[in-house]
């Protein structure tokens, strides 16, 4: 006698169930112990987590499943049952690498007005998926049983080439002669739900093609995130923190009663010296030209070669930034006192450093704007 678990395909709120929960009776005539009914909406994630969940857990070895919509289609069937298919699937382990297991799915030929079933077994499950009973013209009852006795005949024609219902391929997609085994799954480790973090993370029991699609998710989220970090930095968290650096070192030289308040009261003459000394030594100079943002300290680092010019990529504080500073070349080997100071800053795309300069020659023309220069 077979012990069956029975699920009804919800299809737009249409159940069988009502009719199912009396068929214990009818289908023990039958030789089935109907074990349990259950309902499962028509989705192939959703069908095939508790349906695996049942196959790993309890001791049913058959698997009907009534109310498939469009059953009669194969496409349709492979659609709503690919993700149990490829489950099981993926539950069979080889000693030689390389190959892979693939079900053999059998139709049961017409049931009634038309309307097709099929099944397929694996490892000694049974699984017959069928159309609506009223659709067949039969009782559900007679639709199972005459189901159950068509695929016990096509399971028993095919036991000698695919003992375990499935063939064995290579990499090349032939079938092999094999030792196979499934993989019996602890209580702990059945797919429940696959939840957010196993759909992206290689689990134990994964396929390799699995294991392939959730590398590639995954690096594709990390450079998704690296990405908006990158974006976040440089057009948002950047420029607001190089207007505060640049804020609170204007306070600083220009005397403010607050450093912290850019906007208090200027309380003496520009460019407190002593204090910008405390702030860093190796600020030399001031440079500011009216009517721009050009407003900012000049440093100068005695360790600077040809190699590399350490204020390139710091802050006057000697923090890493890609903003840098206003520096002096190493090259004006007399400091401020050179015949010609060279000085470097970028030119930042928010307009800060030494953006301004670009209006001396608009739009990047060599042609130099004379009006904007005497002004």
């Amino acid at each position: 006698m077979y012990k069956c678990e029975l699920y009804t395909i919800i299809n737009k709120n249409d159940s069988e169930l009502t009719a199912a929960e009396n068929l214990k009776a009818g289908l023990a005539s039958e030789g089935i112990d109907l074990l349990s009914v259950k309902e499962l909406p028509a989705s192939a994630r959703k069908i095939s987590d508790p349906v695996m969940k049942d196959v790993d857990l309890n001791e049913a070895d058959l698997f009907i499943f009534t109310g498939v919509p469009d059953a009669a289609r194969n496409d349709s069937f492979k659609k709503l049952f690919f993700e149990l298919i490829h489950s099981l699937e993926s539950d069979v382990r080889f000693e030689e690498k390389g190959l892979s297991a693939k079900l053999k799915i059998n139709s049961l030929g017409d049931l009634g007005n038309g309307n097709k079933g099929w099944c397929f077994q694996f490892f000694g499950k049974r699984f017959i998926a069928l159309p609506k009973a009223g659709l067949t013209g039969k009782e559900l009852t007679k639709l199972i049983a005459e189901a159950t006795e068509k695929a016990e005949k096509i399971f028993d024609s095919k036991k000698e080439k695919y003992p375990e219902g499935a063939a064995y391929l290579n990499k090349k997609g032939e079938e092999v002669e094999a030792e196979a085994t499934r993989v019996i799954r602890e209580p702990s480790q059945t797919k429940k739900k696959q939840g957010f973090f196993r759909s992206f993370i290689p689990w134990k029991g994964d396929s390799g093609a699995q294991v392939a699609r959730k590398t590639v998710v995954l690096i594709a989220i990390v450079a998704f995130i690296c990405a908006m970090s990158y974006v976040v930095s440089f057009f948002i968290i950047g420029p607001k923190d190089q207007e505060d650096r640049s804020k609170w070192i204007q306070s600083i030289a220009y005397n403010n009663e607050d450093p912290d308040d850019p906007d208090s009261e200027n309380k003496g003459p520009a460019q407190n010296w002593e204090e910008l000394k405390k702030v860093n030594k190796e600020i030399v100079g001031w440079l500011k030209i009216p009517d721009t943002v050009i407003d900012y300290p000049v440093l100068e680092h005695k360790g600077d070669d040809q190699s590399y010019q350490y204020y390139i990529d710091h802050s006057y504080k000697k923090e890493s930034t890609e903003y840098g500073s206003i520096f002096m070349d190493y090259r004006s080997t007399k400091s401020t006192k050179s015949r010609n100071v060279i000085m470097h800053g970028h030119n930042m795309r928010d307009g800060s450093l030494f953006h301004s300069l670009l209006s001396y020659s608009p739009e990047g023309s060599l042609k130099g704007d004379l009006n904007y220069y005497r002004k």
